[in-house]
């Protein structure tokens, strides 16, 4: 972590290393795991409608560009951003507890939205 707002760090991807609101402290709190491989943050993107601040997970599709990727969509009041989180081996279920956790604790109070659940994740 260095200049507010921009995550540094060996496993920074990309040209972008800005990151709207405070997910940069979440991102540098998963830095050292070892299923944290590496995160590549998107474009920021202004949005015309004010809004309620999130954190939306998802996991990519079938055909994903980043299939081993946490897709993690991150709004503020006026913008959004997509960050994606590499996840060694595609380990979600190791991967996407963790994120929540560090969301939980460097954004307290954020909204969460989890659309990790596959139909193969449910339990007879």
């Amino acid at each position: 972590m260095g200049q507010k707002g921009h995550f540094h760090g060996e496993k920074l991807q990309g040209t972008h290393t800005t990151v709207i609101g405070d997910f940069e402290r979440v991102l540098s709190y998963l830095e050292p795991e070892e299923w944290f491989t590496s995160a590549r943050a998107g474009k920021i993107e202004n949005i015309s409608k004010n809004g309620q601040p999130f954190v939306r997970l998802t996991l990519p599709g079938e055909h994903s560009v980043a299939p081993q990727s946490v897709i993690v969509d991150v709004r503020e009041n006026r913008t959004i951003q997509q960050i994606l989180i590499q996840v060694e081996d595609g380990d979600f279920t190791t991967a996407t507890p963790k994120i929540i956790k560090a969301i939980r604790k460097k954004l307290k109070g954020m909204q969460i939205i989890d659309r990790t659940k596959r139909d193969d994740d449910d339990v007879a």
